[in-house]
């Protein structure tokens, strides 16, 4: 990853619009801390505000994702609200069947670190950084209950290219039947790419395919499997946002995405997206407006943005 040098800054953010330019301005300069990362433990003593006790959802932004030292201060946050403020889930900005071997490495012997980040879908996580997260996530499950373990997941929606695979390998796991030529639709979706001439009109066409695949799932296996139908969901918003494609579509999918993530795991969630993802308002509706409303208070955002420096 390249190497920057800047100054970074952290943002708190609140319902401030960011076209009122003045008002961002004066908001910025009243409530920006300038973060020394050498500080080390002491960064979290010195920056966590009284508002995160509350807090059910953590959204940590970042002005640019090719930042590394983003990365490392959004980290130590991580872990800090891990110990601290019960946290078990790490949500990133990419697609869900993407990070789901990265979840089964935390309890695997089997896997390899490398092997697993690269298979994310952004090259901008393919990184050594990425692996330590996952390795310090590791290490902390082999310590705890298995009701205190952390979970890894992607929240994003812009690709189902590898939903097939993994839901297949989900069903083959579980021993789940299912009746035959079901699974075609799961074929058709790897192909679909947002963009695609024709898409929209089939729109409807693959959400009925995968609700009567998903039925078809229930019927003969007696019940809901929750891994199942979470990917089924993830599955769906994939496939509405590649036939209906727009920034604001995006996020709200993944606000849901969020949402269903956390009511399966019962769980404190933080999330690391960019910082027009985890803003509460913005020129597109950003995900962190949904969540807001839902959650309200229980909602924080929190945004990193450069103080000083140049890129290389």
């Amino acid at each position: 990853m390249p190497y920057k040098t800047f100054l970074p800054v952290f943002l708190l953010f609140t319902s401030v619009a960011v076209n009122a330019q003045d008002k961002v301005s004066a908001f910025l300069n009243e409530n920006a801390k300038v973060i020394n990362i050498s500080e080390g433990p002491a960064l979290m003593d010195n920056y966590v505000p009284p508002l995160f006790n509350d807090a059910q959802v953590f959204a940590f932004g970042e002005a640019t994702h090719n930042g590394k030292e983003f990365f490392l201060l959004k980290n130590e946050f991580f872990k800090h609200l891990v110990l601290n403020y019960g946290v078990r889930v790490f949500l990133l900005e990419d697609d869900p069947a993407a990070c789901y071997k990265a979840n089964q490495y935390l309890d695997s012997e089997a896997l390899d670190a490398s092997e697993v980040v690269g298979r994310l879908s952004f090259g901008i996580w393919r990184t050594e950084e990425m692996c330590a997260l996952l390795n310090w996530m590791k290490s902390f499950n082999s310590t705890v209950a298995q009701d205190k373990q952390l979970v890894f997941a992607g929240i994003d929606c812009q690709s189902s290219r590898m939903y097939g695979d993994v839901i297949l390998n989900l069903l083959k796991q579980h021993n789940i039947k299912v009746s035959p030529g079901k699974l075609s639709v799961l074929d058709e979706c790897v192909q679909i790419k947002a963009g695609m001439p024709g898409l929209h009109d089939k729109e409807d066409d693959y959400l009925k395919k995968i609700d009567e695949l998903y039925s078809d799932i229930v019927l003969h296996n007696g019940g809901n499997n929750q891994e199942v139908k979470l990917l089924f969901s993830q599955l769906k918003r994939a496939v509405q946002f590649a036939c209906t494609p727009s920034p604001r579509l995006r996020d709200k999918l993944m606000a849901e995405n969020v949402m269903d993530i956390k009511a399966a795991t019962q769980s404190k969630c933080f999330i690391s997206a960019h910082n027009l993802h985890v803003c509460k308002q913005a020129q597109v509706t950003p995900m962190g407006y949904y969540l807001s409303d839902w959650l309200n208070e229980r909602y924080v955002n929190v945004g990193f943005d450069y103080g000083a420096g140049r890129l290389f």
